[in-house]
């Protein structure tokens, strides 16, 4: 089944429209959920900067919806909670887990730890490793675990613009070797002409196949909520395995 997916939605704290007084359970309940639900999203994917298990962040979102839906409300998305980390090289990674995931305070030690977030006075979402060594770590280390993403256009993207295509190609190259795929923020229609021919696999410098990549919002505002900017995703089960397989088949199930 194709699910109308935007793995790139941030929610509050860094959510830009307010609850108006509400709690913020009672805002992500009555207001942020079922919005998000009613733009076309029926799956989301919510990367924070401070961890998914940190207090009212990506994990307690995940949580309530969670029980929503248990407590048959059919007006809330599915929620993959996760990461959005800044490489050494000030490249941007989303690494997300699955709804089920359980562990997540233990996974947010392990990945502190092994990704080396928040070295030297950097913050907390800045990594000590380089984008190619940071895959490598996640790949190794959490391969069951986290879906990862590379994001391609968008803020501190791989392939953003013109320029960033020519300048990180052996990089992006690499990366292909170790991502499940590349996010987009926008829609694949507003990428530079020459990125979407890289996502084609028409440009052998930069591989011969077509790139998994996922359009998504990185919405920090109902506003940002377009239909544009998703992507359908056939999955079979709402799992960090089941996305990434849907990405390994990207010409049959995205």
């Amino acid at each position: 089944i194709p699910y109308a997916c935007d793995f790139q939605v941030h929610v509050p704290p860094d959510w830009r429209d307010g609850p108006s007084g509400k709690s913020q359970e009672d805002y992500l309940r009555d207001d942020f959920l079922p919005r998000v639900f009613a733009s076309g999203r029926h799956v989301i994917g919510v990367p924070q900067h401070n961890g998914i298990a940190a207090d009212g962040g990506a994990k307690y979102v995940r949580d309530l919806a969670r029980q929503l839906r248990s407590d048959g409300r059919s007006d809330i998305p599915i929620v993959f909670p996760g990461y959005e980390l800044t490489s050494a090289d000030q490249l941007q990674v989303i690494l997300l887990a699955g709804p089920d995931e359980n562990e997540s305070r233990e996974l947010d030690i392990r990945i502190h730890q092994s990704l080396r977030l928040g070295e030297n006075g950097k913050k907390w979402h800045e990594s000590a490793l380089s984008m190619e060594n940071l895959l490598i770590e996640a790949r190794e280390r959490f391969s069951n675990q986290l879906v990862r993403l590379v994001v391609a256009k968008g803020h501190k993207g791989i392939i953003e613009d013109g320029d960033a295509v020519t300048r990180n190609r052996e990089l992006y190259k690499k990366s292909l070797g170790l991502a499940d795929g590349v996010i987009l923020g926008g829609a694949f229609s507003q990428c530079h002409e020459r990125v979407r021919r890289v996502l084609r696999g028409e440009l052998g410098d930069y591989g011969s196949r077509r790139c998994a990549y996922l359009q998504s919002s990185d919405a920090d505002s109902f506003n940002d909520l377009t239909t544009e900017s998703v992507s359908y995703v056939k999955l079979g089960s709402f799992t960090a395995e089941a996305l990434r397989q849907a990405l390994l088949n990207c010409a049959t199930f995205v």
